[in-house]
């Protein structure tokens, strides 16, 4: 991995161990709104990096793990994936990590994916393998970013992460989402 690409992981990993209500709430609200945020949030990183290293899914920096309450009161894993190279086995390593996370603490995840890339055709959704006799679905809802004539909105914006976010990615061209997390009026 280039040195750029490292600075930028580790940005993105800062900013969601540091400033994960925030973050969630300007890039996932409907997630956001279901957390007891009154109750303690955890990073379980540690357990994340044996389940993670360097396998057939390739290393990854930028993933995190976090375990919160929801407000049931139902443990819920939180695995974060941000993205910022278009991948042909994206949607697999998704699935591979769920899968990993699921038998390691048999909770399965919730995959929050940010891919923050500049490609405006490459939206992965869902890993599905489909046989003869049997089939796999694995969907996630990704936030894509794009930048470009958002700036001034996102410095006005009341939530920081967006500012925070226009920083660390500053390489890419344009602010938007395909799916409607946020908008700019």
């Amino acid at each position: 991995m280039s040195e750029p690409q490292a600075d930028y992981d580790a940005a993105w990993k800062e900013l969601l161990e540091h400033q994960l209500p925030p973050a969630m709430a300007f890039l996932f609200p409907r997630a956001h709104a279901e957390i007891d945020w009154r109750e303690e949030w955890v990073s379980e990183e540690q357990e994340l990096r044996p389940l993670t290293g360097d396998s057939e899914t390739g290393t990854r920096h930028a993933d995190k793990l976090f375990k919160a309450r929801t407000l049931a009161g139902d443990d819920n894993l939180l695995h974060v994936e941000v993205q910022g190279q278009p991948r042909t086995a994206f949607g697999r390593r998704v699935y591979v990590y769920g899968y990993r996370v699921d038998d390691r603490f048999g909770l399965p995840a919730d995959h929050l994916v940010i891919l923050t890339d500049d490609d405006p055709d490459w939206l992965p959704t869902e890993y599905a393998v489909v046989l003869r006799y049997s089939e796999l679905r694995l969907k996630f809802e990704p936030v894509k970013l794009r930048y470009a004539g958002r700036e001034e909105w996102l410095l006005g914006h009341e939530n920081l992460v967006g500012c925070s976010c226009r920083r660390t990615c500053g390489r890419a061209r344009r602010w938007t989402t395909r799916r409607g997390g946020w908008s700019a009026s």
